[in-house]
């Protein structure tokens, strides 16, 4: 049984290989479905967790719709992308389990960073986004962990919780809206930046809100905390922001600034 649990014969149908949960058999009018499991992994799909580009195997755990376990450190080529409204991604905790941008083989493309939210009402929670230094400022640089929908939709209800995002050539955590019409929302809990250009930034949004969420800025870092662009609704609980080190010190903590006459709305510290 690949990556764990059991498989049964099951008749073909309507059925279509996924790889992972549903396999072809050698007779062709059957196929292997995968049964009790309480969510899928990358292992399911073939990988290891050992360093090697495993965008394939991760995306393909993902593209399932269910719920994805990172049990370790994956290192990837290209973008993970949410694929359904709700879905989850989770990890045992932030130091052993994530997603790592593999150097040396990692596109910028179709997608700009290590990690995509692109649907309403998704959770992630308990891993690290490293996007591994790769890329560059400011035309082609590399997100952490971001939230932006697909063809001008704008993603609401997320929840990231206790998801560091480290190393960024752009922007470590950020939330995107359109800004005519901001719609985007959503909730950081417990979240970490690290060394990348922007840490935190909420951009064309409406109601966001950031909890015990910390940005650790470096060299590289331009600003900490940065609601921009007719962000309305924007709080942040309990957060804070400091240099690595005493030589680090240059970043602007909090940089509220609006853009093509659009009227800011309320930005509240607690």
């Amino acid at each position: 049984s690949l990556g764990g649990s059991t498989f049964i014969s099951v008749p073909k149908g309507s059925l279509v290989t996924d790889g992972g949960t549903i396999i072809e058999s050698a007779n062709t009018n059957y196929m292997w479905q995968r049964v009790n499991y309480a969510y899928v992994t990358p292992e399911m799909f073939g990988a290891l967790g050992e360093g090697a580009d495993e965008y394939t195997q991760v995306q393909a755990a993902v593209n399932t719709g269910k719920t994805v376990y990172l049990d370790k450190i994956y290192a990837i080529s290209k973008c993970i992308k949410t694929a359904v409204v709700g879905q989850q991604i989770f990890g045992k905790n932030r130091k052993t389990s994530g997603l790592i941008a593999k150097a040396g083989v990692w596109v910028n493309a179709p997608d700009n960073g290590v990690i995509r939210v692109a649907h309403n009402n998704c959770y992630l929670h308990d891993f690290v986004a490293d996007a591994n230094n790769v890329g560059s400022a400011p035309s082609n640089r590399t997100n952490g962990c971001f939230i932006v929908g697909d063809n001008g939709t704008q993603p609401i209800g997320w929840t990231i919780e206790r998801v560091d995002a480290l190393n960024a050539t752009g922007y470590a955590h950020v939330c995107f809206g359109v800004e005519a019409n901001p719609k985007t929302s959503g909730y950081y809990s417990d979240c970490m930046a690290y060394n990348s250009q922007v840490l935190f930034e909420q951009l064309a949004c409406d109601t966001v809100v950031l909890d015990k969420c910390v940005g650790i800025s470096t060299s590289r870092t331009i600003e900490c905390f940065h609601p921009f662009a007719s962000v309305k609704n924007i709080t942040y609980i309990n957060c804070e922001t400091y240099p690595v080190s005493d030589d680090n010190s240059g970043a602007i903590g909090i940089n509220i600034v609006s853009v093509n006459n659009y009227d800011l709305g309320t930005i509240k510290f607690i």
